[in-house]
């Protein structure tokens, strides 16, 4: 089929039947002469690509490939530009890519660009003041000085502070989002009726005697988006990808790259059950607060999604079709239409049926909506919103 053609995957509208595929778990096809795993491959869903032309599927969502110690789901990542071995090979990629435009397919892949595994060779040079490239990677993540005193109310240290000198602690109150299971620890020690602290969201890192800050979980610290050198790497990223083939990003979390650069407290949330109040003993610890600081900051979101969508008006990419889904998750923007309104000139009507999607129970109550304008999404039990740019 060629590339214009009026219903390619090239050049047609974005109204797709969208397959999401967690590659881990979907299929598994090894090399000739190469044991199964029991992982799901990079073959496997290549081998799956004419079921899904037959069933209907005009568009694939990979979860993240990239290389990775697969803590958090392959979302720690650890290199952006190699493939996880376990799931297979670069060649592996390029191959899945061809053969899935070949069925008139489009490819998406997930960008993960609020942080990274610790085990990356970005965050191994900026931990390290001995490391050679230690000046070129020292503010690709966001470091903080410790300040005297003690936790912050209703904050725990967890396994996050080792080796941090008596008297000093955590620069504000932020709180990972990974602090659910403080609600189950408080039930087993019979005081869930308590008020159930949150995790600090700093790290403690002995090297460099500062905390990095790392709002999942300890291993994924978070990137430095105030930082040119970051912004131009993330995009480096999509570019590469882009000449690979991919055709779209489902950007993971992009509500997180916006934080406060002053890095005020978090204020209290109102006590109650409705949306953006917060339930003790119920809904997540870190839900205790707003969340306007540590996430969801303007104008910094605002313009760090521009520049990363910047990359679609680039001169080898402004006819490709491309389109970006960014995936506010969790967030307390709630009906904050700000999201929506980047780029209002450039916004196209676009289509997302989900199916056989992957399940996703935040356990939060701050649902935002899941019809937005010119998007219709059907994500059952999935507490996310989606925005197509």
């Amino acid at each position: 089929m060629e590339r214009d053609a009026p219903n390619s995957y090239h050049s047609r509208p974005w109204q797709e039947n969208v397959l999401h595929i967690y590659p881990r778990t979907f299929n598994e096809v090894r090399p000739e002469g190469e044991s199964h795993r029991g992982v799901g491959s990079l073959r496997g869903i290549t081998e799956k690509l004419e079921w899904m032309k037959e069933t209907g599927v005009t568009a694939v969502w990979l979860g993240p490939i990239y290389a990775s110690p697969g803590l958090d789901g392959n979302y720690d990542v650890s290199d952006y530009y190699a493939i996880n071995p376990e799931l297979g090979t670069m060649r592996d990629a390029e191959e899945l890519i061809a053969q899935a435009h070949e069925k008139n397919i489009r490819v998406m892949f997930d960008l993960v660009p609020n942080h990274t595994s610790n085990e990356s060779e970005w965050f191994k040079a900026s931990s390290d003041p001995t490391h050679e490239q230690h000046e070129i990677y020292k503010d690709y993540y966001i470091w903080r000085d410790p300040v005297p005193g003690e936790l912050p109310e209703y904050i725990v240290a967890e396994d996050r502070l080792s080796g941090l000198p008596e008297g000093l602690t955590v620069p504000n109150n932020w709180s990972s989002i990974f602090s659910t299971p403080q609600i189950e620890k408080a039930r087993k020690r019979g005081d869930a009726d308590t008020e159930i602290p949150a995790v600090t969201a700093w790290v403690w890192n002995i090297q460099r005697q500062q905390f990095y800050l790392a709002e999942f979980m300890k291993e994924q610290p978070s990137l430095n988006w105030q930082n040119p050198a970051v912004r131009e790497e993330l995009k480096d990223v999509v570019r590469f990808w882009l000449d690979k083939g991919v055709d779209s990003f489902r950007v993971d979390v992009i509500n997180h790259i916006g934080k406060d650069p002053n890095f005020s407290n978090e204020v209290l949330a109102p006590i109650g059950t409705a949306i953006g109040e917060y339930t003790p003993g119920e809904t997540n610890p870190h839900d205790r607060w707003r969340q306007e600081k540590l996430v969801s900051h303007w104008p910094e979101l605002g313009k760090y999604a521009l520049e990363l969508l910047s990359v679609t008006d680039e001169p080898a990419y402004k006819d490709k079709n491309i389109r970006f889904v960014f995936e506010d998750w969790m967030s307390a923007l709630a009906d904050d239409g700000r999201l929506d309104a980047l780029r209002p000139k450039k916004q196209r009507s676009l289509i997302l049926k989900c199916f056989l999607i992957q399940t996703v129970n935040t356990g939060r109550r701050h649902m935002p909506k899941l019809l937005l304008k010119n998007i219709t999404l059907v994500l059952p039990s999935l507490k996310v919103r989606y925005l197509i740019r």
